[in-house]
């Protein structure tokens, strides 16, 4: 099936909320995380398609809409007669990207023209005293015996740094991240508030039954404020989506503005010493790695795992909007994350495992078509 990329663009501020439950009146704050994850990508998709085809929810859930269901697929029913099915959706993504035209450009209407924003590696280090002196971190011979997972482990090190360094953070753009997969060091990091802010904002819950304020139910709440240019990018079918429009985004539906874009992601091929970096999160059924410790479904039957720099867990979960519940709460490797592999020769397919799903046939999800698992090669 043909596909197509898609940006979507703030016409206000979004929040997409962290895992941790929240409801007005209650003393904490309900903290967003940008970008949003694939759960919550593939739900503003799938949310949109239902509410432009003009079928209620009880409808959806019960498969009314036969043109629907092949493309967004359908929930289990409440019968249990039918297991619940993805159809033919698939999508790639989110990423970050940015509106790369000149001012000029966009003042003569010319189509959009867009570069991706990586999440910095965490094998990249900043100089504590010098934020533009970078480092990699890289596997080396230890000088100690490890045992099985970790035979033949090799630590991370500082290559070509000197004094105190830590982790980078920020962004890298699609010129500094070609650098990164090339084995050589980036020569700027974008730096988070050049991408977006967090905006906090009190607000107060309504009572929808008297369409009035709620007595002492005020909330706090973040929302991000994207900086100017700066949108999320999505690769969709090309039946999904037509031509462009509003759509809305994230808690509170918040509104985005989508189109369809011209752009390739980039891939490079290698084999031998590979470190995959990781664009999207990913699940694995033992927390960071497969339970059965196999990976040559992603790198090849001779690939060994020699290292790696991980980020802590994502928890990710969701809502069930037909039946009004959470959805199961998972651990995820993070964006940013690298996997350190020699002899490895890697597979065209999401570096993930199906996620847990008793509403699926076989009791799992494909994870990969939902936007997990998302990823890019280079060189160590």
């Amino acid at each position: 099936m043909s596909k197509k990329w898609i940006f979507i663009q703030p016409q206000d501020v979004w929040m997409f909320r962290t895992s941790k439950p929240f409801a007005a009146g209650q003393s904490f704050v309900a903290r967003s995380t940008f970008p949003p994850n694939p759960q919550t990508m593939q739900g503003i998709i799938r949310t949109h398609m239902i509410e432009q085809s003009g079928i209620d929810w009880e409808a959806f859930g019960s498969r009314r809409d036969e043109s629907l269901l092949g493309k967004i697929g359908a929930p289990a029913t409440k019968d249990k007669k039918y297991k619940a099915t993805l159809g033919n959706f698939e999508i790639r993504g989110p990423f970050v990207a940015k509106d790369v035209r000149t001012a000029k450009a966009r003042q003569d209407n010319k189509p959009i023209k867009v570069e991706i924003l990586v999440p910095t590696p965490l094998d990249v280090m900043k100089n504590k005293e010098n934020e533009n002196q970078l480092a990699f971190l890289k596997p080396s011979p230890a000088d100690f015996v490890t045992l099985p997972p970790f035979d033949g482990w090799q630590p991370l090190t500082l290559v070509n740094g000197q004094g105190e360094y830590e982790s980078a953070g920020g962004w890298l753009d699609e010129e500094n991240f070609w650098l990164y997969l090339q084995g050589k060091v980036p020569q700027h990091i974008t730096k988070q508030e050049e991408v977006f802010l967090y905006d906090e904002r009190v607000g107060l819950a309504i009572d929808y039954g008297r369409r009035a304020s709620r007595d002492k139910h005020l909330y706090h709440a973040d929302f991000v404020r994207l900086c100017d240019g700066v949108g999320l990018l999505v690769e969709v079918d090309a039946d999904l989506l037509p031509g462009k429009g509003y759509i809305g985004v994230g808690g509170e539906s918040r509104s985005g503005y989508y189109e369809t874009v011209d752009f390739q992601l980039s891939s490079s091929s290698h084999q031998g010493k590979l470190k995959i970096v990781l664009l999207t999160p990913a699940y694995f059924s033992d927390g960071w790695h497969p339970a059965n410790n196999d990976w040559s479904p992603w790198a090849g039957p001779n690939a060994r795992l020699v290292s790696m720099a991980l980020g802590r867990p994502t928890l990710i979960s969701g809502w069930d909007t037909v039946r009004r519940q959470p959805k199961p709460l998972h651990h995820y490797v993070p964006a940013g994350s690298v996997y350190f592999f020699e002899g490895a020769q890697v597979q065209p397919q999401p570096f993930t495992e199906p996620i847990p799903d008793s509403d699926f046939e076989n009791g799992e999800i494909d994870a990969g078509r939902l936007g997990f698992g998302g990823f890019a090669v280079g060189i160590w």
